[in-house]
């Protein structure tokens, strides 16, 4: 917790206390409100958050190979394939893009932060 202390004098506990029983007593948890007021602004800064937003440009920021594979993507009610092709999900391209596969994840491209959808 001290670890913490240089950018909020008041660090909460509960968080540590809930994460040392899966990694121990690191002090490498960042506390959740000291991410979300301190840190995230830093690094998110809101007058880019527009751009950022979208995960669908994800795959423009970062190098092949970080993210799982993109299928098939809908960009403001437009589809495409993975390489932003436009594409119509009615003529069997959805069967096409998913066939080879066991399973996929389907997730939103915005609105998703902490895991939702």
């Amino acid at each position: 917790m001290n670890k913490w202390r240089a950018l909020d004098r008041h660090v909460p506990r509960e968080d540590f206390r809930f994460f040392s029983r899966y990694i121990g007593l690191r002090p490498n948890i960042v506390p959740e409100s000291l991410c979300h007021n301190r840190i995230e602004p830093v690094l998110n800064p809101v007058e880019y958050r527009a751009y950022y937003e979208d995960k669908n440009i994800y795959d423009r920021l970062f190098p092949a190979g970080w993210l799982p594979a993109t299928l098939l993507r809908n960009l403001r009610g437009r589809w495409t394939d993975a390489d932003y092709a436009p594409v119509s999900p009615d003529d069997g391209t959805l069967y096409r893009l998913c066939s080879p596969y066991d399973r996929i994840v389907v997730k939103p491209s915005v609105e998703s932060g902490s895991g939702r959808g």
